[in-house]
């Protein structure tokens, strides 16, 4: 069975951490950045990228995954637009929040 790289593992800040103590046992166990089915342990990915392929018509995502672009009409509800980022935040994290900067509201906005 290949073994796949792991993304962008775990962001520094989550170090000490549930979530950074269970990927540190993770990784003593398993060659690092890398895994298969057959080990025990499973990585705990969180969302570092938004998610191109899972995103409205409306959005285009800059390079770095980090900056969205609403090209839409926005004059009606059916003009929104939504995004999901690379990963689904787990549960393991327990509270978890992110914060946006709205840099132009639009026309109609």
């Amino acid at each position: 069975m290949a073994s796949k790289v792991l993304p962008n593992f775990i962001p520094s800040y989550l170090n000490n951490t549930p979530i950074g103590e269970y990927n540190k046992a993770y990784l003593n166990k398993t060659p690092i950045g890398e895994y298969n089915k057959k080990n025990e342990l499973q990585p705990i990915c969180v969302p570092t990228v938004l998610n191109k392929d899972d995103a409205e018509i409306w959005l285009d995502v800059c390079s770095n995954g980090l900056k969205v672009v609403y090209n839409g009409p926005g004059r009606l509800n059916v003009h929104a637009a939504a995004i999901r980022a690379n990963y689904p935040m787990p549960i393991e994290a327990g509270l978890y929040y992110f914060e946006v900067d709205i840099i132009d509201k639009g026309e109609f906005g």
